[in-house]
């Protein structure tokens, strides 16, 4: 295909130059990285001034099953202000309802079962940092 390169990485180092894309979107990712908010910073490195950020994940949850079977490093997160830049530079990203959706899951042994709601936050990146 014309016009795609692959590249292989990290949500912690992503192998893109400084502000090279105009949008980024990281579905269900956050919870199973290691430093969520080195990710999010990450995102925010690679993206263009007026580029947009899009990140999709779970809400705070109790269910263990998810880190030991989904391999989750995180128990979902909770419904706060994400800050895309730090030092002061930017603003930060509110996490919104995505219409009432959630992510819904059986243990694999059958004895446990997950419902968990869902979060989209998004955010523009001016010259300076980010702005709701």
């Amino acid at each position: 295909m014309s016009g795609v390169e692959r590249r292989v990485g990290s949500a912690e180092r992503i192998p893109i130059e400084d502000e090279a894309v105009d949008y980024v979107f990281a579905n269900m990712l956050l919870h199973h990285v290691e430093e969520p908010s080195r990710a999010i910073r990450e995102m925010a490195r690679v993206l263009r001034p007026g580029g947009v950020v899009v990140v999709t994940d779970l809400d705070s949850h109790e269910f263990e099953f998810l880190r030991t079977e989904r391999h989750d490093r995180w128990k979902g997160f909770e419904r706060v202000n994400v800050e895309l830049v730090k030092g002061g530079r930017g603003s930060r990203m509110s996490p919104l309802n995505l219409s009432g959706e959630d992510c819904c899951t059986k243990s694999s042994k059958g004895d446990a079962e997950a419902t968990v709601s869902i979060f989209i936050a998004s955010g523009r990146k001016p010259d300076n940092g980010f702005t709701k």
